[in-house]
């Protein structure tokens, strides 16, 4: 980058800064004022929003903030936390404890907001783990590395710590991490806050260039030992022949379910068609066809006929004289007998001289009349005392 690039870069965080502070609340803006007065470390205005936006971002409950800088902060999250939230402020500075603390006083609010002056190290130690959403670090080198090595136990499953200024630029513009003749104390602890990000394979993270540097960081979703042995026993499970033999019959049951409501469909369909043909056909229907694929299909060619011939009488009025036509059919279907031959053990159906129409009807009585007889001598073989009494 050159000067110009340089210059450009100046001019963009410069007129991020006067946007951000020119859309903070009024409540935020005179507590700044307040804030710069009375000489309490502040953050950047792009840093405050950033952090505020993330705790909303992930409805976070409970907030620790650790070190000093972070007023800010602690005035813009108090109310966006939920109801029964809490917010925890850890510093060593006198001065910023109490200037928060007084605040905290002066707000009527639901959140447990408290402010603590004690070593970081030791307080991190007494707090639950995995019971914290956000964890915010400034300061010093000492609150960084307490930190580093006890902050990322604290945090819930979907929790972030968040480390600030971690270019160490902030008030010392010619020093941090970009410097490599920094070998200040709080140098040393930011350059090994941000190996250890890049070489933790547990951790996600992420640098980002708001304020002087923020780096994010989350533990990895890893599955707890319980949750992990109960998926594996579910995987490895072993079946016993009892239960082997119940899920057969209850797959068996739900197969011959599905086949009845099948079968129903097919009945409702045919009864709206106006024909009474079934789709499996019973014992008696069998019997009256050949064993060939040929007869198979001539039977259901004459079903589907008389289906639709029994359609076209139905479409008649009740008043309308169909005499000529049942005495066109009789005779159609004496001439259709007279013609019937059977041939290789399938059944032939023949007419001469009949129009399409004809055709069909003549089949359809001859199949009606084979079929009454073929039931009548079923019924004799069945019931052999009924035939001699008849």
């Amino acid at each position: 980058m050159n000067s110009d690039e340089y210059e450009s870069v100046s001019r963009s965080w410069e007129f991020i800064e006067r946007q951000v502070e020119s859309h903070q609340s009024r409540e935020l803006s005179r507590m700044r004022r307040l804030a710069k007065r009375t000489g309490v470390s502040l953050s950047s205005t792009s840093q405050t929003r950033f952090i505020t936006f993330l705790a909303q971002l992930l409805h976070a409950r409970h907030v620790v903030l650790i070190g000093d800088g972070l007023a800010m902060e602690a005035v813009s999250l108090l109310p966006v936390l939920p109801a029964q939230g809490s917010l925890v402020v850890v510093d060593q500075d006198l001065h910023g404890i109490s200037f928060i603390r007084d605040y905290f006083a002066h707000q009527s609010s639901q959140v447990k907001a408290k402010a603590f002056s004690a070593t970081v190290s030791t307080y991190l130690s007494h707090l639950n783990t995995a019971s914290y959403d956000m964890i915010v670090v400034s300061g010093s080198a000492m609150n960084y590395r307490a930190a580093r090595l006890h902050a990322r136990e604290l945090l819930s499953a979907h929790g972030v710590l968040v480390y600030t200024n971690v270019l160490g630029t902030a008030h010392q513009p010619r020093f941090g991490v970009t410097n490599p003749a920094d070998r200040s104390a709080k140098t040393v602890e930011l350059r090994k806050v941000l190996s250890s990000a890049d070489s933790d394979a547990n951790l996600d993270s992420s640098l980002l260039s708001i304020g002087t540097g923020l780096l994010i960081c989350s533990n990895r979703s890893v599955p707890k030992p319980a949750e992990l042995k109960e998926t594996l026993d579910h995987e490895h499970a072993v079946v016993t022949p009892v239960q082997a033999q119940a899920q057969h019959q209850a797959s068996q049951a739900v197969i011959e379910k599905a086949r009845a409501l099948h079968h129903l469909d097919e009945i409702l369909f045919a009864q709206q068609e106006g024909s009474a043909i079934v789709a499996q056909p019973s014992e008696e229907t069998q019997i009256l066809s050949p064993a060939s694929e040929d007869s198979r299909l001539a039977s259901r060619h004459s079903h589907t006929a008389s289906a639709q011939e029994t359609a076209r009488y139905e479409a008649v009025p009740a008043d309308a004289d169909m005499s000529g036509e049942f005495e066109e059919a009789s005779r159609s279907s004496e001439d259709g007998a007279e013609h019937t031959s059977v041939e290789h053990g399938s059944t032939e159906y023949t007419s001469q001289a009949q129009e399409p129409d004809e055709q069909t009807r003549s089949i359809d009585s001859l199949t009606f009349v084979t079929t009454q007889e073929l039931l009548k001598q079923k019924r004799r073989a069945q019931h052999p005392s009924d035939a001699a009494l008849s």
